[in-house]
């Protein structure tokens, strides 16, 4: 569609607070915008370093770029402030640590004309880990679609998955849902719980597939801070709790979410936050259903799957089914517990098989995926406080293989690693996009260091070089992968190969003859 407008269309506001490092590359890809009719208004937040001197610089270039300087008043009064001087006819959000691919206001402002009733716009998009090589980006994907208030109201609940950077929404909806809430009770959350009271509005949502932005993790953003952001997620979730808008099953869950909460933040001395959630969640007067009755278990944590509670659940506590047969609450309590003390470790869709098993040697260990699946029989093992488990969306991992994992594990969308697979992970490994290994196939980045004669090699220790795999590579069964190798794209990968050595893009490697390429 040709673009038409003549004057501001899209406001986007952009709140910073010491984002020196950061804030340039996301004023230059607002920008890039192939659509040029918006204005971008920047909220520096009582800044101390050098935020308002680049602010400044682009201000004197591009007259559509405005800056508020105002004192530290956080995240959701600074978005306030953006929306009272906004001028554009919707509203647009971008942090200071993020940034927009080019096409993304055309793409939005193609959707709203040809769709003139939708309220709300969201899109797809990618996720960058700091300290990863250029092309080291993770599919961010949403549940595509068109949606009604209501129906975005329980999905939004149990899943707080609209990412702000990926939104666009009419300005007009600010006069049901009022501005963001500034609570302290609520920071951090302030999207969540303004997309939840949107939806309560009944505004109209569209989900899209495209990808339009980049978000950024690094050890500074604020929704790293995983106790404050569970305790805000809470609250923002009892706050628009509305028993007409969720079924009595999905009231029980979300009561059975909040009481693990409160035990997490207890668990973590933050006693004080526990108290006050508890305290919300017993004026609501919510029907508990038994957790054991369920065929798939609550929601638990931001964008887990329930089949992974079914399916630990099924491995764990069905062996004790007599001693449970009156579900004793006693026992179930002793569940979540032991349950909600793991939660924290997983973010994401997670599909288990109940016969196979998930082990966290170190409480700092993590998965963070956008979709897994796990099938019988394997086995994965994360045993450091560096271990980390990374994955796009559409990844699976078949019967009987085996991943062990000390350093970190980066895999893209739309990986396939067939039955009796392993993975062997003592410093860094990385997968692309639409890669698929045969049965059998063995990863691994280290190798036992021989360097002192009549020694035991067993006391000697290893050396590491990380394993690299680029995108739409195919590697056939019995293949083995050792440490320093880096595969480029579009390669096939014959069986029966050892790779120990580099193999170029377009590259096919012949079963049995390693040594030709």
């Amino acid at each position: 569609m040709v673009e038409t407008v003549t004057s501001c269309f899209f406001s986007v506001i952009m709140p910073a607070f010491n984002a020196a490092e950061f804030i340039e590359r996301a004023i230059v890809s607002v920008l890039k915008q192939t659509f040029s009719h918006w204005e971008l208004i920047i909220i520096n937040d009582g800044s101390t370093d050098g935020t308002p001197d680049i602010v400044n610089r682009y201000k004197e270039q591009d007259s559509r770029i405005r800056i508020i300087n105002q004192a530290n008043k956080k995240q959701g009064a600074a978005r306030n402030a953006g929306i009272r001087d906004a001028n554009g006819s919707w509203i647009a959000f971008l942090d200071a640590d993020d940034e927009w691919l080019p096409q993304k206001l055309t793409y939005q402002y193609n959707i709203i004309q040809s769709n003139p009733d939708i309220d709300v716009i969201s899109t797809s998009g990618y996720t960058r880990f700091d300290q990863e090589p250029v092309n080291a980006y993770y599919h961010y994907s949403l549940k595509p679609g068109r949606f009604e208030g209501k129906d975005m109201y329980a999905l939004e609940m149990f899943n707080n998955y609209i990412p702000i950077l990926s939104v666009v929404f009419k300005r007009e909806q600010i006069d049901k849902a009022g501005l963001f809430d500034e609570s302290p009770d609520v920071q951090g959350c302030e999207d969540h719980d303004y997309w939840l009271r949107l939806a309560k509005a009944g505004a109209v949502f569209f989900n899209s597939d495209e990808r339009t932005f980049i978000y950024y993790v690094h050890p500074g953003n604020i929704s790293n801070q995983y106790g404050k952001q569970s305790f805000s997620s809470a609250n923002v979730r009892l706050k628009n709790f509305d028993n007409h808008l969720l079924s009595p099953q999905q009231s029980s869950d979300l009561a059975h979410d909040i009481t693990k909460t409160v035990r997490f933040l207890r668990s973590n001395q933050m006693a004080e936050q526990a108290d006050a959630l508890a305290g919300k969640l017993q004026k609501l007067s919510i029907k508990y259903l038994p957790v054991y009755k369920q065929k798939t278990l609550g929601s638990g944590i931001k964008n887990k799957s329930k089949q992974v509670l079914a399916g630990i659940f099924k491995t764990f506590v069905f062996p004790l089914k007599k001693k449970i047969a009156k579900y004793n609450l006693r026992i179930a309590a002793e569940y979540q517990k032991w349950l909600y003390q793991s939660n924290f470790k997983v973010k994401g869709p997670l599909t288990i098989s109940p016969k196979a098993k998930i082990d966290f040697g170190h409480k700092q260990a993590q998965i963070i995926t956008h979709g897994m699946q796990i099938g019988d029989f394997t086995y994965l093992n994360l045993t450091t406080n560096n271990s980390e488990l990374v994955t796009g969306s559409g990844f699976v991992l078949n019967k009987f293989s085996n991943f062990n994992i000390l350093g970190k594990v980066h895999i893209g969308s739309n990986v396939l690693f067939n039955n009796y697979c392993t993975l062997h992970c003592f410093s860094a490994i990385n997968i692309g996009d639409n890669c698929w290994f045969g049965e059998s196939v063995k990863l691994y980045d280290h190798n036992h260091r021989y360097k002192v004669k009549d020694t035991p090699f067993t006391s000697q220790g290893y050396t590491t070089g990380k394993i690299v795999i680029g995108n739409n590579v195919w590697v056939g069964s019995n293949t083995v992968i050792l440490q320093n190798v880096t595969i480029g794209d579009n390669c096939v990968i014959g069986a029966n190969n050892i790779i120990h050595r580099s193999v170029p893009a377009n590259t096919i490697v012949k079963s049995g003859q390693e040594h030709t390429y």
